[in-house]
């Protein structure tokens, strides 16, 4: 249950996604965009769970800027397997 109880090891009372936009070696970031990067959840809520989110902090979704959210969420189109890494 650290998921519920604990909070997210990192230094002070640094945001974890911050951590993670600064390149933390644990921090589990599978890919990095310029404005946005994705990670890993620590606790996945199924399997494969990933997170994108905005490189600058934002407290929340309405703060991020247009190119921001775009890249946060971009569309998926067409076959999504062609966004694996492993796919041909």
């Amino acid at each position: 249950m650290a998921y519920v109880s604990g909070m997210p090891s990192v230094k002070g009372n640094e945001c974890f996604l911050c951590a993670a936009a600064r390149g933390d070696e644990e921090s589990l970031v599978v890919d990095r965009g310029t404005l946005a990067f994705t990670l890993m959840n620590r606790f996945p809520y199924t399997s494969g769970h990933l997170m994108t989110v905005p490189v600058r902090h934002a407290p929340d979704v309405l703060a991020m800027t247009a190119d921001e959210g775009q890249q946060s969420s971009p569309p998926l189109t067409g076959d999504p397997r062609r966004h694996r890494r492993d796919a041909p």
